[in-house]
């Protein structure tokens, strides 16, 4: 990636292949629109599977859970990654920002785009590329002119009707499943039984295991392991703590109990996944 301004990023038009490198999930930091211009990928967003392809356009907000499942051919894109904080400050319209991450609750992050809408949104992102390297004292002002027209033309797009709407029930089964996500995200650290976030959502926990098999293919269970070895990981690769300290910080009885459970995921000891990333 290059660095645009602060908080704004460039994914240039380079070529991925599969590697190693997110094949678990991960909890993004930062906001992402990316449009494919070659190949083929399986992404999951938040439980989710997408396949994505040459004219299709992601849109991943800040705090998502992802995760690339399959790279079926060599993959080109090109696209944004940009903080909140810069999301917040350079957006003309405020609202717009908030409608994206509705639509992408109430729709799909995937847009499947013309070939004239293809070429627009192309042609949006690569004029922001001259700019990774501008000295003029228009740069800001370009950048935002830049940014906001890609936002704009994301958000004529949502409210065309181009974008089929989805049957109520979908749409609450994907609310479910976010609120869940959130819900996982702030207690899983300290709280693991299904009661306690079906409780929270006002469903049963059946219903709710049900809900999430048919959305993601995995259990309420199953996904709260993924948050906590998600944490688990971040302790491991950017603090100083002790393995034990990491242990007692996510609540584990103790560490070979710890040391146990990461391993059964990671399929290393939670030592070697430190010695072999850092």
């Amino acid at each position: 990636m290059k660095k645009i301004f602060k908080g704004l990023y460039l994914v240039d038009d380079i070529e991925y292949v599969m590697d190693n490198s997110f094949s678990y999930p991960f909890r993004t930091d930062n906001s992402a629109i990316l449009l494919v211009l070659k190949g083929e990928l399986k992404i999951q967003v938040d439980l989710i599977s997408y396949s994505v392809r040459k004219n299709d356009m992601i849109i991943i907000p800040s705090g998502s859970i992802c995760r690339t499942s399959e790279i079926t051919e060599p993959t080109r894109l090109l696209g944004l990654v940009f903080t909140d904080e810069f999301a917040n400050s350079n957006i003309q319209n405020i609202q717009d920002i908030n409608t994206v991450r509705f639509f992408f609750i109430k729709k799909s992050p995937q847009i499947s785009l013309l070939e004239e809408n293809y070429k627009a949104f192309q042609l949006l992102l690569k004029q922001l590329e001259p700019l990774t390297y501008s000295v003029t004292n228009y740069k800001k002002d370009k950048i935002f002119h830049y940014f906001n027209l890609i936002i704009i033309e994301i958000m004529d797009f949502y409210r065309s009707g181009e974008h089929s709407e989805l049957e109520s029930k979908t749409i609450r089964k994907k609310e479910i499943v976010q609120n869940l996500i959130q819900l996982v995200h702030k207690h899983a650290s300290v709280e693991r039984h299904v009661e306690f976030y079906a409780d929270k959502l006002s469903v049963t926990p059946g219903y709710l295991t049900k809900v999430l098999k048919e959305v993601s293919g995995l259990t309420t269970r199953e996904i709260i392991e993924e948050s906590v070895i998600m944490e688990a990981r971040d302790l491991l690769l950017n603090t100083n703590l002790t393995i034990a300290e990491i242990a007692y910080q996510l609540h584990f009885s103790d560490q070979s109990f710890f040391g146990k459970f990461f391993k059964n995921k990671m399929k290393k000891s939670p030592k070697n996944f430190r010695e072999v990333n850092l």
